[in-house]
């Protein structure tokens, strides 16, 4: 090798190192920064020059050093299994947490004077009734009771109404989010594109779009697919497109409900909310839950499910909806998937059978003609007829002597949360005698009294539809065993998203240890590898210090020969 080649041997040791101790400052600088990945400098040698040929092959002698690469330290699997939990959790951890509110709403475990308490007022007052039906003092308590509970049950209702336009504002904040991920991989993408065309380095680019894929990966289930030039495409988890060959499909919003500002995720250009369209004409919807929910991914999904379409009230249950109609078909999906709506159709069903099952006892009708029920009509202490107890805020119960039945398109002739009240005609002191309690007409006479009490523990079917059962089920229950039902349901769905949540962060956790162990950095490895790079500057830079003393010697230290 000649000299000339030795010195450019020894300064591209010297620059291999350079670049290696950089590498290491890098890493070390970057310990703490979100989404960095550790990089690692690949050496390798340069292209052998051939000084000859033996028996055994060629006779070669390297010629220094070269940076084959500064490359990331990272397991794409690992990437994968970790943004697939992200999702998961962020499913489980929406749903676990609109639980926890429904449970911190229902007041069962907080609340010192719960719903259930409430009901066991109304009953111990109708059995204080039956001991004295005529006393002012047991009637006044048993209006007292029934104010109480419409009262209770609408602050539950509100509150829960209240929660779900909290996660209808979130809903908008994640749309939002996604969107701001999505565009920033798109600005990423060709900056990666361009720096590795032209041979440099793009690592820090590439932990920013990675950075920004893991985090929108816990809100939307996402297809992540990367090109050779680069670029990286991502896709919904149904296949539709967000980002393909630089072109963003953007996610707007379109009011999900006529009344409200409930909203759902559609893809649209428009910065503004598009009207309420039940058929779906103006644009395609992100999800498209009437093929069922596929797939428990992204916190969008979860705020959505535990959201739902609209309030519900006891008529807008999944049985009593057209699915042909494409509106009803989307409330009634509501009403079977998602947490807030199947608790205010229990909490309706338990409110309006409560309210019905009192009134058809002390002012009854008959189902068959739809007229009053004279034969079966108990009297109030002044004689009269025909009083109930709670009354709809806009339909009078009678219409003359015919009933103004309930309609489940007309939510002002239901007996629902939010439209009834105790019936004013008998919240004063000298009304109390108006409230019909005996079947005699005798002051004593308990038997009306009785019968609803029985109906309270057994449960009741009046003949017209109207009947007290189980949840999910036919089976008539007593007024409490239908509010432990619903307490119950509520709990389980709580129980089940807090058990797939946790589990779900114990999972991500250790996808998270596992891609540090591989991609994290360590102060104590690049520690090594620093002494490692310096000792090798240090040997290169000797041996450049050999070779100037060499060339010096030629240069200055010989001679003309005969001179």
């Amino acid at each position: 090798m000649s000299l000339t080649a030795s010195f450019q041997s020894a300064v591209s040791g010297m620059n291999a190192a350079r670049a290696g101790l950089y590498v290491v400052g890098h890493n070390l600088a970057n310990q703490e920064t979100p989404g960095y990945v550790r990089q690692q400098t690949l050496q390798s040698f340069f292209y052998p020059q051939n000084i000859g040929a033996n028996a055994s092959g060629k006779l070669q002698v390297g010629l220094g050093t070269d940076i084959a690469a500064i490359r990331q330290i990272r397991d794409k699997y690992l990437d994968q299994a970790y943004r697939e939990e992200a999702s998961a959790y962020g499913f489980y951890s929406a749903k676990y947490s609109a639980a926890v509110e429904i449970d911190y709403i229902l007041g069962e475990l907080e609340s010192e004077y719960k719903l259930g308490d409430v009901l066991d007022d109304i009953y111990s007052a109708l059995n204080e009734l039956s001991i004295n039906p005529s006393a002012l003092e047991t009637r006044a308590n048993f209006i007292e009771t029934c104010v109480t509970f419409v009262s209770k049950t609408n602050d539950i209702y509100d509150r829960l109404l209240s929660y779900q336009e909290n996660l209808n504002d979130k809903i908008k904040d994640d749309v939002r989010q996604i969107n701001d991920l999505v565009a920033e991989v798109n600005a990423l993408n060709p900056k990666i594109a361009m720096a590795e065309a032209s041979g440099d380095n793009a690592n820090d680019y590439r932990d920013a779009r990675n950075l920004a894929i893991d985090k929108l990966s816990a809100l939307i289930g996402v297809i992540v697919k990367e090109r050779p030039n680069g670029y990286v495409e991502l896709q919904t988890e149904s296949g539709a497109p967000l980002l393909s060959g630089g072109a963003v499909n953007r996610i707007g919003l379109r009011y999900s409900s006529p009344n409200l500002d409930f909203v759902e995720p559609v893809f649209t250009e428009s910065d503004t909310i598009l009207p309420y369209d039940p058929t779906n004409k103006n644009a395609d919807p992100l999800f498209d839950f009437s093929r069922g929910v596929n797939g428990d991914t992204g916190e969008l999904k979860g705020l959505i499910i535990a959201r739902g379409y609209a309030p519900h009230n006891y008529a807008m249950a999944a049985g009593t909806l057209d699915e042909n109609d494409p509106a009803e078909a989307k409330l009634a999906w509501s009403a079977r998937n998602c947490q807030i709506p199947q608790v205010q159709i229990a909490l309706d069903t338990l409110v309006r059978s409560v309210c019905v099952m009192i009134n058809n006892a002390v002012a009854p009708y008959d189902p068959a003609t739809g007229e009053k029920d004279a034969a079966n009509a108990p009297y109030g202490l002044d004689g009269s007829q025909f009083t109930e107890v709670f009354s709809r805020k806009y339909v009078s119960r009678w219409n003359g002597d015919d009933y103004n039945p309930e309609t489940a398109s007309d939510p002002y002739s239901l007996y629902s949360i939010g439209n009834i009240t105790v019936n004013p005609a008998i919240l004063g002191v000298a009304d109390y005698d108006k409230i019909p309690l005996s079947y005699s007409g005798d002051q004593g006479d308990q038997s009306a009294l009785l019968d609803l009490i029985e109906k309270w523990k057994t449960g009741w079917e009046d003949g017209a539809g109207n009947k007290f059962t189980a949840l999910n089920g036919e089976e008539p229950v007593s007024v409490g065993q239908f509010y432990r039902q619903m307490i119950t349901a509520a709990g389980s769905e709580g129980a089940q998203a807090k058990s797939m949540a946790e589990s779900g962060q114990i999972v991500l956790n250790q996808l998270d240890n596992r891609r540090l162990a591989v991609s994290g950095v360590s102060a104590d490895e690049e520690m090594t590898n620093m002494l490692t790079y310096q000792h090798a500057y240090n040997a290169s830079a000797r041996l450049l210090n050999v070779l100037d003393s060499m060339m010096d010697k030629l240069v200055n230290g010989t001679g003309r020969v005969g001179l």
